[in-house]
């Protein structure tokens, strides 16, 4: 096999956002940050990273860099305000926020229920 066909394949087993996603909600702490970004994107278009660390007791590093990885994910899309606020707007797809689709998982994995 020639180092091509082996970049090809690479290419085809390298996980997608959705995997990443559905690989980290069955974690508890995950399955609630996708719960809140839920309850969010219904009122608001996009959320600060300092109003996830208050709601998680996270450090300000780690709610940042948990809301760039879903933006890696294509679910959110940074807006640099300034050199220091950055607001994190919710993807959407017919304008519903892209979030919406782990929403049951989320509840699954919280045992809400569906």
């Amino acid at each position: 096999m020639s180092d091509e066909d082996d970049l090809l394949i690479l290419e085809k087993l390298e996980p997608t956002g959705d995997d990443f996603i559905s690989r980290r909600i069955n974690h508890r702490p995950f399955a609630k940050i996708v719960f809140w970004l839920c309850h969010k994107s219904k009122s608001e278009d996009f959320v600060y990273s300092s109003e996830l660390k208050q709601f998680m007791k996270f450090s300000s590093a780690r709610a940042y860099s948990i809301l760039r990885d879903l933006c890696d994910c294509k679910i959110l899309r940074r807006n640099e305000k300034t050199s220091n606020l950055v607001e994190f707007h919710f993807l959407k797809n017919n304008n519903a926020p892209l979030i919406l689709k782990f929403l049951p998982s989320a509840k699954k994995t919280l045992g809400l229920g569906l």
